[in-house]
């Protein structure tokens, strides 16, 4: 991830359209994907990041972390129905760790005032779509 997302600078980091053009088959094109829907839930762009998001997991939908970001989206942007069916989907692959709020908050890697309000955003939209607190 983009070391300026950490420092709140979310703006900064939706270059996926770039990224796509210089690298077109790259087998990790989820990453950017990824990485701007993050991005435009930092910037309260919900309807956005589910777009972007629906990118990074038809990229590769056997990689939890976007699904469950995807769910969030969802939630966020009022689809909590679809919110709950993704977090299922998320829930249901073989490769996730993290299943509860508290262990998605256990995942902060910075202090910075912006980057903890978007995983609030997050933890909320998880919360909305049905993840248990502990």
């Amino acid at each position: 991830m983009d070391r300026r997302f950490y420092a709140g600078l979310a703006e900064k980091t939706i270059e996926s359209d770039r990224a796509v053009r210089l690298s077109p088959p790259d087998p990790y094109v989820y990453v950017f994907y990824a990485q701007e829907g993050l991005a435009q839930i930092v910037l309260n762009e919900d309807s956005r990041a589910v777009a972007s998001l629906r990118r990074a997991v038809a990229s590769n939908p056997a990689f939890p972390t976007p699904v469950a970001y995807l769910a969030a989206a969802l939630a966020l942007s009022g689809h909590e129905g679809e919110a709950r069916e993704t977090l299922a989907q998320y829930l249901s692959l073989p490769n996730t760790k993290t299943r509860t709020i508290a262990a998605w908050k256990e995942m902060a890697y910075s202090n910075n005032p912006n980057y903890r309000a978007f995983r609030e955003r997050i933890h909320d939209g998880l919360r909305k779509a049905g993840m248990p607190e502990e």
